[in-house]
């Protein structure tokens, strides 16, 4: 159990995942990290992967609250399924065995309920922008680039990508209207020559 409160802490704070599916080695040549759906400022789905390409988590959501998570075994076998409406988990051996079943008690529950800061994109609106249209950009101390937003009418609008310092890429996305909308994409460092 202190796994799977483990495993759901990790959720709240280290994600950001229509179906986010296929093989995650981008046409770029770029080891995906971590993908998450969002419709309209709302999380719809959260996928993480580890560097061969296999789904590390999976995360669902239905109305910004989280539902079901499934974490895998870099081999790509089931290790927990947590489902959120039925207050059940269940936890697997490396050989697809149980190891252990439950129910979900109060306090982690609780956890999962805190998903709504999944809703954070949506608070993306009170980031204030230049009237017109354009990119606003930032660079590292060195004069690398760090990170391009586009924006509109003084809302962030259009895509945005952010760079390690290295000047690889790290992350890309959309945002719609001051919202994320659409797939979002965090990439391993120096696991590419994309620039």
């Amino acid at each position: 159990m202190k796994k799977l409160i483990f495993i759901i802490v990790f959720l709240l704070f280290g994600c950001a995942a229509i179906n986010i599916k296929g093989n995650r080695n981008d046409d770029k040549n770029i080891i995906i990290k971590t993908e998450t759906l969002f419709n309209n400022g709302i999380i719809v789905e959260s996928r993480e992967y580890y560097m061969n390409g296999n789904e590390k988590e999976e995360s669902t959501f239905r109305n910004g609250q989280i539902s079901l998570v499934k974490e895998y075994y870099e081999d790509g076998k089931l290790k927990n399924k947590i489902n959120v409406k039925d207050r059940t988990y269940i936890e697997y051996n490396e050989n697809g065995s149980k190891k252990e079943e439950g129910t979900l008690d109060n306090v982690t529950l609780g956890f999962l309920s805190m998903s709504s800061l999944a809703n954070l994109g949506a608070l993306t609106v009170l980031v204030e922008m230049p009237e017109g249209n354009g990119i606003n950009k930032e660079y590292y101390e060195d004069g690398t680039i760090k990170e391009e937003v586009s924006y509109s009418n003084g809302k962030l609008n259009g895509i945005f990508k952010e760079y390690y310092e290295d000047g690889s890429l790290k992350s890309e996305g959309n945002y719609h209207n001051g919202v994320m909308d659409g797939i979002i994409k965090e990439y391993y460092p120096s696991s590419n020559n994309y620039k």
